[in-house]
């Protein structure tokens, strides 16, 4: 396993805010498609393939998206509401401007492997532990402790960066014993013995290209950020890595997504007054 440093702090409370949903965050994804049909959502079309076309028009024509199979949508505009390694990978008709393209194609996808180890009791907390663990051999793990309450006691281990693309063709009892070992060796022999445990491979998603958010590789393009916020009219861009607060975080993906649809709405608004006066 090699040389490692622990570093564990005192059990406390952590100053870092963070929000829970009392039955998981699958419920709001179960709760929007109740009631999708008069909302005009479409689910169930990952089968129809990822890469779409979008053509856009001189910012007056609409947009029209194009899944796999030729089914086609239109509208007025579209938000693209996806990461922006994984948006720069769709086919866009007419070519994105080239400042638009070079800010898509800045970004980098996360590389994470998350685990989660399910006990009885949070028995670290008994040592005085707050569940904390950072190693710096090797670089890339992390655990803390994810315990809704006493009942329902967790650790979260994380594998990340470049360590996480060496194990992600790892299986499932292989990451298992990874994360046991290792969380034994720091918080004590109960580690070895979770009642039950929970891995999530995001390295190369199909989704989202990786975890938990993409960054910025080319430190030339420092108004990347800016420049998919403002978008190429009829064409708007949305998610957390463009949020101006939590970016990374689900809750900077809700002020990404309302301020894209503020954007939105201010432009439509524009543009109509613009063709009532025909200028």
């Amino acid at each position: 396993m090699g040389m490692q440093l622990r570093v564990i702090s005192p059990a406390r409370r952590l100053a870092e805010p963070r929000h829970r949903q009392p039955a998981g965050l699958g419920m709001q994804s179960a709760a929007v498609g109740t009631d999708t049909g008069r909302r005009g959502v479409l689910l169930d079309h990952h089968h129809r393939g990822v890469h779409c076309d979008v053509v856009a028009g001189d910012g007056a024509d609409g947009v029209a998206v194009r899944t796999a199979d030729g089914e086609e949508i239109s509208a007025r505009v579209a938000i693209v509401a996806l990461p922006p390694a994984t948006a720069a990978r769709i086919a866009y008709q007419p070519a994105l401007p080239a400042n638009l393209a070079g800010a898509l194609g800045a970004w980098q996808s996360g590389n994470v492997i998350k685990v989660i180890l399910r006990y009885d009791r949070p028995f670290w907390r008994e040592r005085g532990l707050s569940g904390m663990v950072m190693w710096t051999e090797p670089s890339g793990l992390f655990a803390f402790d994810t315990s809704k309450d006493p009942d329902h006691a967790a650790l979260t281990f994380f594998v990340g960066g470049p360590l996480a693309q060496q194990w992600a063709n790892r299986d499932v009892a292989s990451l298992h014993g990874e994360a046991t070992s290792r969380l034994a060796a720091a918080l004590g022999p109960q580690a070895a013995h979770p009642l039950d445990v929970t891995i999530r491979n995001w390295v190369g998603d199909r989704w989202s290209g990786g975890a938990y958010s993409d960054l910025i590789l080319d430190v030339a393009a420092v108004d990347a950020e800016d420049i998919l916020r403002i978008g190429s009219p009829p064409l708007f861009f949305a998610c957390s890595e463009l949020s101006l607060s939590f970016p990374g975080y689900i809750e900077g993906a809700i002020v990404a997504g309302r301020q894209a649809a503020s954007t939105v709405a201010g432009w439509l608004q524009s543009a109509s007054a613009t063709k009532a006066s025909g200028s």
